[in-house]
């Protein structure tokens, strides 16, 4: 198979990538979910006027002339708290005092806050208040609906819940939330060489770093990680996992096993029990990617080196798995920035490399992370950001403005 351009690689895999049907869950765990279906106000919101100040309820002819030099003294002829509802309208020469959130009174005109009138002052006469200030019609009046009308669309569907929607959703009544359900990845480290995390390795051993890397990836995209086993470089045991990782997850991503060495058998076994949609893909680092499908469910196999198999993740991986869980931004963020520390030379494959992006009075800068070998996994750890270098450019030269692939905040 020939080399892919990235952008071809990454149409391909998305076009064969289908959104998950729904789920209903509770609003307490709606965080950071796609909600599924579009969600309507089931009344108005404030369902009734109310006030937006602790105050007076007042008729705005009673107070047109009231100023500091010259008060105004009106009857009070009702207490009114935040959940209580009136139970008088106002006349010529009254108020109600009310609290702020509270109904105000069917007639009200306004409500003057306690500052503007003697609440508090040591002359202050028990029902009788003093206005200080005139006021205009709806003055410090929450009208019914002013925030939803009943009936009124409230949220979209693709959009991602965060607090101000979990706001929405408990005003409108939703306990329980249509969502996307989350897609569930079987994670498969491959290589002899692998032992998990808790074990102190032997000669010729390393610990299975791209397990847990990977995972993190995952449930960032906003999906669900399964570890499985490690799978020694051989057939049966890798065919064993794959079979499992069928029956328990929506994707599978293997890391290891997809370059050109004697005990690379992922391709050759997806070839067996499955479909490759393709291998290889002009860039750098990552090019042995393979993706495919098994028993209809997609299959990425990432290079077994560190930094390949994040980059690989980030480019190809995470946009699929945003589609299967019904996101509508696939891809991270791009920004531009200048490049500070070095002159980078083009060549036939686009280059992919890790930088500190920062933010300073001039705008955003750039700068590598130090090597940018693909076994160097602490390079990854101190990045943001991709800073991609076009096959067959003219390179970039320090000081210009480079496109860079956002992954991290910014420094």
């Amino acid at each position: 198979m020939s080399l892919l351009a990235v952008a071809d690689a990454q149409a391909a895999i998305l076009e064969r990538m289908t959104t998950l049907a729904s789920e209903s869950i509770e609003l307490t765990a709606a965080l950071g979910r796609v909600l599924a279906r579009p969600m309507y106000a089931d009344r108005d919101a404030p369902p009734f006027a109310n006030s937006a100040m602790d105050g007076y309820a007042v008729l705005v002819g009673d107070v047109a002339q009231a100023s500091a030099d010259q008060p105004v003294a009106l009857q009070i002829i009702e207490r009114v708290a935040a959940g209580a509802v009136p139970t008088h309208e106002l006349r010529a020469g009254s108020a109600i005092r009310i609290m702020t959130g509270a109904q105000v009174p069917a007639n009200a005109e306004a409500v003057v806050p306690f500052e503007e009138t003697d609440e508090g002052q040591p002359n202050a006469q028990p029902d009788v208040v003093r206005m200080f200030q005139a006021t205009q019609h709806g003055s410090n009046i929450r009208p019914a609906g002013e925030d939803m009308q009943a009936g009124a669309l409230v949220l979209n569907a693709g959009q991602v819940l965060h607090a101000g929607s979990i706001g929405v959703l408990a005003t409108i009544g939703a306990a329980q939330v249509p969502v996307f359900r989350q897609p569930r990845v079987a994670i498969i480290a491959t290589g002899d060489e692998l032992v998990d995390v808790g074990i102190e390795p032997n000669p010729g051993q390393i610990r299975n770093s791209n397990g847990y890397a990977n995972a993190a990836q995952v449930r960032e995209a906003g999906a669900i990680p399964i570890i499985m086993p490690i799978v020694p470089d051989n057939a049966e045991a890798l065919r064993a996992i794959l079979a499992q990782a069928v029956a328990e997850a929506d994707v599978l991503l293997t890391s290891g096993g997809v370059s050109v060495g004697d005990y690379d058998l992922v391709k050759q076994i997806l070839n067996e029990v499955g479909k490759l949609e393709f291998w290889r893909v002009r860039m750098r680092p990552g090019k042995p990617l393979a993706f495919g499908s098994i028993n209809g469910k997609p299959i990425f196999g990432l290079p077994g080196n560190p930094v390949s198999a994040m980059v690989c993740f980030e480019l190809f991986v995470r946009p699929a798995l945003r589609k299967i869980g019904g996101y509508q931004q696939l891809f991270r963020p791009s920004v531009w920035a200048k490049l500070l520390d070095a002159d980078l030379e083009s060549n036939e494959r686009r280059q992919y490399l890790r930088v500190i992006v920062k933010s300073s009075a001039e705008g955003l800068t750039a700068e590598l992370t130090g090597a940018q070998g693909s076994g160097l996994v602490s390079s990854m750890a101190r990045a943001n950001g991709l800073l991609i270098v076009p096959e067959a450019s003219r390179g970039i030269i320090r000081g210009e403005y480079a496109e860079i692939v956002l992954f991290g905040e910014l420094h």
